[in-house]
């Protein structure tokens, strides 16, 4: 992913002169700028070929010098091409850059951060209904988790959010998907002490005998921190 003032350089710079030319006479040039330029280059070498492909007519004709193979330069009446080549090839590098849904154009997303084909987990825990509806409508992969292994539908069981929990569950959410310490969603409601969304969890069928790595249950997690309420709500099932 490139940046947008990379983008505004390349463009700058190619109003300056050819990419070989930039690239050689350029030394501090970034990488992502110089990965353009590379290409750009590879773009000018196959139009500088397209005589042997189309051959040249009255109409249009693009006269190659006789220098060696390697050597050639584009000629002028190909200049006019390599603009288009090049805003071709800056949309493609663009096609698939995400677009945050708070109103941004998705620069600042990276792995792991807020706003990337959505980070549905930070999106869950924050209680952000919306975004989080927005972020499954457009393709977010509803059981993707974060750095410690857990789900949106963990941490929404962590906040006691249980509109949250409804909705990723109407999307297919694993109701018995575990975290790193073997934990489910209604592991961790439990853990917290949130009856509501213990009793939602298991109306929706998820298994109040599961264990964790440690062999305990919900009830047993719950037990230790002595949510009465929540351990009589999953003796009850």
């Amino acid at each position: 992913m490139i940046s947008k003032n990379t983008e505004d350089r390349t463009v700058e710079l190619l109003q300056a002169g050819s990419p070989a030319g930039l690239l050689r006479q350029s030394e501090n040039l970034d990488q992502e700028t110089r990965q353009i330029l590379e290409k750009l280059v590879i773009l000018e070498e196959d139009l500088e070929h397209m005589e042997e492909i189309f051959p040249p007519t009255p109409e249009f004709s693009l006269p190659m010098k006789t220098a060696p193979k390697g050597q050639r330069q584009m000629p002028r009446d190909a200049w006019f091409l390599l603009p288009l080549a090049a805003l071709l090839l800056l949309s493609l590098l663009f096609i698939n850059r995400p677009v945050d849904t708070d109103g941004t154009d998705g620069l600042r997303g990276e792995p792991g951060a807020e706003g990337v084909s959505g980070d549905l987990p930070t999106a869950a825990s924050s209680g952000n209904l919306a975004r989080v509806e927005l972020l499954l409508q457009q393709g977010a992969m509803v059981d993707q988790v974060n750095a410690q292994g857990r789900s949106a539908l963990m941490l929404a069981a962590q906040e006691n959010d249980v509109r949250v929990l409804e909705l990723l569950i109407q999307f297919g959410a694993g109701l018995n998907q575990v975290d790193k310490q073997g934990r489910t969603a209604l592991m961790i409601a439990a853990s917290e002490g949130h009856p509501e969304s213990t009793r939602f969890l298991l109306e929706q069928g998820a298994d109040a005998n599961q264990m964790d790595n440690d062999g305990a249950t919900a009830a047993d997690l719950a037990q230790e921190n002595d949510y009465r309420e929540v351990v009589s709500i999953l003796e009850s099932y």
